[in-house]
């Protein structure tokens, strides 16, 4: 089978990979709810360097 590929908001953000990206959008749901959550959360799951640059280019 073909693996679908899914383009996403994060895919353009340096350090995100497909795995991160993937962690993200299972916990969050969605780009949007991303958007949403504090630097708290969203270091939880990636750290939190990576959680300012994510939360940065998302609201840009």
């Amino acid at each position: 089978r073909k693996k679908r590929l899914t383009r996403s908001r994060l895919d353009d953000i340096e350090g995100v990979g497909p795995i991160t990206r993937n962690k993200l959008l299972k916990h969050f749901g969605s780009v949007d709810n991303i958007k949403k959550a504090t630097i708290e959360d969203i270091s939880q799951i990636i750290g939190k360097k990576l959680a300012y640059s994510v939360l940065e280019e998302l609201n840009k």
